[in-house]
């Protein structure tokens, strides 16, 4: 495998699967490669559209885009079929970051330089849209995690992390002096 190009990376917290997603090239296809636990291929698929994030359950991964802005959903217990997609949400240019817990997938809807970002919150089985929150507070998300029963987001251009309750509600911001890029919890 040629991993110049890898620029996501997600796995379940079984382990039993490591995702890579590639960005194409303009002659190449966007593609997601499946390792097992030796990080030996099981299995590659092409992708009908740019991957912007990976997000993995035992059971499934979430592969998010732009243009539309879009989750797709493949199910690990069936070689990867491609069992749900959101819908697409026209006032997003762009899904980026994901989380998932306890059977919802959050997700950073990118809108632009002149909106403010929000967060999706959908149903992780369905993909059915649950809620949206953050706009207004929400400027750069790049990075989301969840600590006990609260959600993190990195907010590069706000210089903080923004932590909201699971129902939407801003509970508090933690300035710091760089632009986070990034957040892990385990």
């Amino acid at each position: 495998i040629c991993i110049e190009r890898l620029a996501l990376l997600a796995a379940p917290p079984s382990g039993a699967w490591l995702a890579l997603g590639f960005i194409p090239n303009p002659f190449e296809d966007s593609r997601v490669v499946i390792l097992d636990q030796d990080l030996q291929q099981m299995r590659s698929f092409e992708l009908d559209f740019k991957p912007i994030d990976l997000c993995a359950s035992n059971e499934r991964l979430y592969v998010s885009s732009e243009s539309p802005a879009q989750v797709t959903c493949f199910d690990a217990g069936d070689g990867f079929a491609r069992i749900a997609r959101s819908e697409h949400e026209p006032q997003f240019s762009g899904y980026y970051d994901m989380t998932l817990w306890k059977g919802m997938l959050f997700v950073s809807g990118y809108i632009g330089a002149d909106g403010h970002d929000a967060v999706v919150v959908l149903d992780a089985l369905t993909l059915a849209k649950r809620r949206q929150f953050g706009a207004g507070h929400i400027e750069d998300p790049r990075g989301m995690a969840v600590v006990r029963d609260e959600l993190f987001i990195c907010d590069y251009e706000m210089y903080c992390l923004q932590i909201f309750s699971f129902e939407g509600v801003l509970l508090r911001a933690i300035h710091i002096t760089h632009q986070p890029f990034g957040i892990v919890y385990h």
